[in-house]
């Protein structure tokens, strides 16, 4: 056993540029993203909330895609962060229940969170409703760009939906 002492002054991160890996809903942007992450395994849920909550969004988690359903239910989100491989309700049955909610719910961006990559496998996932795909072990930075994109493209059609 050894120590090793190092005489160094202490040094405190850099304030983040305004808007730097901070993610703030569309028009209103002094309120938070809101996402729903929904994985069955803890880990998972715990990393991913950390990172998002760092980035500056709410979240909410379920562990199941029946839980998932009931909190889109319940609860207004910006953007749902799907798993695909659950016990009971998988994450394509959840994305098309959550479709046929009733009233704005149904519209709300669902994003695959999966490590199945392949392009059969991306094409499911579209073809059950969700918005966009992004391959586990998830990178931080991919996360939050794929979600500010999505936001991005679901802002117009909502201003369009209250205009119309």
């Amino acid at each position: 056993r050894f120590w090793i002492r190092l005489a160094a002054p202490p040094v405190e991160a850099p304030a983040p540029a305004p808007g730097e890996g901070r993610l703030q809903a569309g028009e209103d942007a002094g309120r938070p993203i809101r996402v729903l992450l929904v994985d069955d395994h803890p880990m998972n849920r715990e990393l991913g909330e950390a990172m998002l909550v760092l980035a500056g969004c709410s979240v909410t988690t379920a562990d199941d895609g029946a839980t998932a359903i009931e909190a889109a239910r319940r609860q207004s989100f910006d953007v749902v962060l799907m798993d695909l491989h659950m016990p009971g309700m998988d994450g394509f049955a959840a994305t098309r229940a959550i479709r046929a909610l009733p009233g704005p719910a149904a519209a709300t961006p669902v994003l695959a969170v999966t490590a199945d990559v392949r392009p059969e496998q991306v094409r499911a996932c579209l073809a059950a409703g969700m918005n966009g795909h992004l391959a586990k072990p998830v990178n931080r930075e991919q996360l939050l760009t794929l979600i500010g994109q999505v936001l991005a493209q679901e802002e117009p059609a909502a201003r369009r939906a209250a205009v119309g």
